[in-house]
């Protein structure tokens, strides 16, 4: 028993031992580097200082170690600015889209956009890009931008240096569309017929109108977007109709059609208006030939049907106000 606890004390001394050595060692250790650096010339402290400030702000603009390869890329910006004639300064909602890469941002009211290119997109991409600038009842405007194995060549192209345009990208109207809705407004429990008249007038070449499902000259459809809460309800009178109306809109004389939505069949069709303010927006296509189906496509997978995805290209329109109470 004795020898056992001879054992455990030499045990423990010799454990003591090696931590009181190890602490010795790291007083010896910041004592040396407290002589070594109070021997060094000033000049020399200071660029030591400098060098470690630099290496600390390398560091801190890394996502991640400088010394791990991992390092989230940063995205390629691209940015500039649209004016949309006739628009009462409402340069809003204007659709900014890559070709080849399909990217797309929309404009603010200012008409500035920021198109965003994440660097695993465009990777190794060379070549001539096209950015298209599109509402479908004005003009489409292009610019082209340069990609060099996956990088933009600054002040290449309509680009400055900075990844701006350099020019304002001027887009013109070419088609007024005004909606009259009569009554404006309506009792959800009970209404009469609601008259929507879509009126067109071309400013200044013919534009041609498309009208799907159009019987007898009538409207093929029309949607209900509900502003407080972005719901879309659509009403097509006739889903069979398998029709496509083509117009030649002039700037000589308006071109109008009429729709009327019953608020007593809509039921039967099990269209429910909930109470709000509403903006009726008639079914009809504007036709642009000079755009990419890409483009379109990226608009939404619905986007030529009587869907809510119809509403995503941007039209600059007026009127359509309508109430339900």
């Amino acid at each position: 028993m004795s020898s056992r606890r001879n054992s455990k004390l030499v045990l423990f001394c010799c454990l003591q031992g090696y931590k009181y050595g190890k602490a010795l060692a790291r007083v010896q250790a910041s004592e040396r580097l407290s002589n070594w650096i109070c021997a060094m010339p000033q000049k020399k402290i200071l660029g030591a200082v400098g060098w470690l400030c630099a290496a600390l702000v390398f560091a801190s603009a890394c996502t991640k170690s400088p010394f791990n390869d991992d390092v989230a890329p940063q995205p390629i910006n691209i940015s500039g600015q649209v004016d949309l004639h006739r628009s009462d300064r409402d340069n809003s909602n204007v659709y900014v889209w890559l070709e080849g890469i399909n990217i797309s941002t929309l404009t603010d009211r200012d008409g500035r956009f920021l198109l965003e290119l994440p660097r695993e997109r465009v990777s190794g991409a060379t070549g001539v890009y096209q950015v298209y600038f599109f509402v479908a009842n004005y003009t489409v405007a292009t610019k082209s931008i340069f990609l060099q194995n996956g990088e933009i060549q600054y002040g290449q192209g309509s680009l400055d240096a900075s990844g701006q345009f350099n020019e304002t990208i001027d887009l013109f109207k070419k088609l007024d569309v005004f909606t009259l809705v009569h009554p404006d407004s309506a009792s959800s429990i009970l209404a009469p017929p609601v008259d929507v008249l879509v009126s067109l007038h071309a400013v200044t070449d013919t534009v041609t109108v498309i009208f799907p499902k159009s019987v007898g000259g009538l409207l093929g459809g029309l949607f209900f977007l509900h502003k407080a809460s972005n719901q879309v309800f659509v009403d097509i009178p006739d889903q069979g109709a398998d029709t496509r109306e083509t117009v030649f809109v002039t700037s000589e004389a308006s071109t109008s059609r009429r729709g009327v939505f019953q608020f007593n069949t809509a039921t039967v069709r099990d269209l429910f208006l909930p109470v709000g303010e509403y903006e009726v927006i008639p079914y009809f296509f504007i036709e642009n030939i000079q755009l990419p189906d890409q483009l379109l496509q990226s608009l939404g997978e619905h986007i030529l049907e009587p869907h809510p995805d119809f509403l995503n290209i941007p039209v600059k329109r007026e009127g359509g106000g309508f109430f339900v109470f």
